[in-house]
């Protein structure tokens, strides 16, 4: 897999609607995260400022939310869902998914700035504000914001590639 891949386990967003898709992403986000958006990136609805952008010191745990938009497959016998982002250069509005505590879903390893290899079940996961990132980590920064725990080690969608699946804190 090259991007980022997201299963949702337990997502109480999928019954309540709490899910967003009505901005377009900011121009400094494709600057930012190389034109590229995949999906599993967190990122802020600012309806401020009527963008969606990074997180940014003084985000709260309860303003970043989960990117995940519906998956395309221009070829069902060459891709898999690890082909799919979306490209930000073409004035895309991606759907974001407000977190709750005890959601559960399942991150590739491409969501991840570290290997799942070196993260263990309760583990604690942020937000990398400290760096500009969309893509969480297992350091704890100064600014950065724990957003979930790793519940265990398990494999992506495709039933090969390392991914960890974890619960909304």
């Amino acid at each position: 897999m090259t991007y980022g891949v997201v299963e949702f386990n337990h997502v109480a967003a999928q019954k309540t609607g709490q899910i967003k898709a009505q901005l377009p992403a900011s121009e400094d986000l494709a600057t930012e995260v190389g034109n590229v958006l995949e999906n599993g990136m967190f990122l802020v609805y600012d309806e401020v400022t009527g963008k969606v952008r990074l997180p940014a010191s003084g985000d709260e745990a309860k303003n970043i939310m989960l990117h995940k938009s519906a998956e395309k497959l221009y070829d069902k016998y060459a891709n898999e869902l690890g082909d799919f982002y979306l490209d930000l250069t073409s004035g895309v509005y991606p759907r974001m998914y407000k977190m709750n505590t005890a959601d559960t879903f399942t991150l590739s390893e491409a969501c991840l700035q570290e290997a799942v290899s070196t993260l263990t079940a309760g583990d604690l996961l942020y937000v990398d504000i400290d760096n500009a990132g969309a893509k969480l980590t297992s350091a704890d920064g100064t600014s950065n914001v724990a957003v979930v725990k790793v519940v265990k080690a398990t494999t992506a969608p495709n039933g090969v590639d390392p991914a960890v699946k974890v619960e909304v804190l």
